[in-house]
């Protein structure tokens, strides 16, 4: 089974060809972790699988702006460079990783920041302000809520954050850092609950005007290790606290926004 987590607008990796996906404009879309080898790229889901670009269709991608190289995951759109029957044939092999050969549509790159772990609340204040709340974690398409917060693996997760810029441009989206902190002072021996914290720090970007979003990702290693050690078990659930304020009145909530994450090795459930 490839397993590619589902991206923001409610697309996701396609677990079986169609008749008719040649007239697509892809065949499938996801997120994947960005791995090197010598100079050489490719993508690999939590299971092992790989997707491998053709030289041309990462040749124009990274015309286009796309640094691999600086990218820890990507999340993409991509057309199968193999055919069908070969494609259908590695897809049904549930217990073995693949290696498939693809063509990238489009892609962008997420780049991979650690939970920031502080002692205390007060630590936490200081290391990591927040001065705005974001709008939501699990955007809507059509009516219906897309996924929030997602485990890749045991030592990655991904969110996807809407949050609103005072322009539309670069470099207003720059002057906001959005980090996933901790307060160990909340674990005691036994925990089984971690809480994370999103924060949202806009700088000097005063202005609401325009709404955007991305996808973030934080490695959770160093994190669940302090956990470890002062519960003396792994966390059996995530918490992620989020301020949110959809309709962005300017005030920050008093209450958060939570979003519950089973953590066990999410390929565990993957086999369908």
């Amino acid at each position: 089974m490839l397993v590619a987590l589902t991206l923001m607008m409610g697309l996701s990796m396609t677990s079986c060809l169609n008749s008719d996906s040649s007239g697509s404009m892809w065949d499938g879309a996801g997120i994947f972790r960005v791995e090197g080898f010598y100079g050489s790229y490719y993508f690999a889901d939590a299971l092992g699988n790989k997707l491998v670009p053709t030289p041309a269709s990462l040749a124009q991608v990274e015309a286009n702006g796309f640094e691999i190289s600086e990218a820890d995951f990507a999340y993409f759109y991509f057309k199968w460079a193999e055919d069908e029957a070969t494609v259908e044939d590695k897809l049904s092999n549930t217990t073995t990783p693949q290696t498939f050969d693809i063509e990238i549509v489009s892609i962008a790159g997420i780049e991979e920041n650690e939970v920031v772990v502080n002692q205390t609340a007060e630590e936490m204040e200081a290391n990591v302000p927040e001065t705005a709340p974001v709008m939501t974690l699990s955007p809507s398409v059509n009516g219906t809520s897309t996924a929030g917060p997602l485990l890749f693996d045991l030592n990655s997760i991904i969110i996807p954050i809407y949050f609103n810029i005072g322009e539309g441009s670069e470099e207003a989206f720059n002057k906001h850092r959005l980090v996933l902190a901790c307060d160990m002072s909340e674990v005691t021996p036994g925990s089984t609950e971690f809480n994370l914290y999103l924060r949202h720090d806009k700088g000097d970007d005063d202005k609401i005007t325009y709404s955007t979003s991305n996808w973030y990702a934080f490695n959770l290693a160093y994190a669940i290790g302090e956990f470890q050690a002062i519960a003396g078990n792994a966390p059996t659930k995530l918490i992620i606290n989020a301020h949110e304020d959809e309709y962005q009145s300017g005030s920050m909530p008093n209450t958060y926004t939570k979003y519950e994450v089973e953590y066990k090795d999410p390929t565990q459930s993957s086999q369908n």
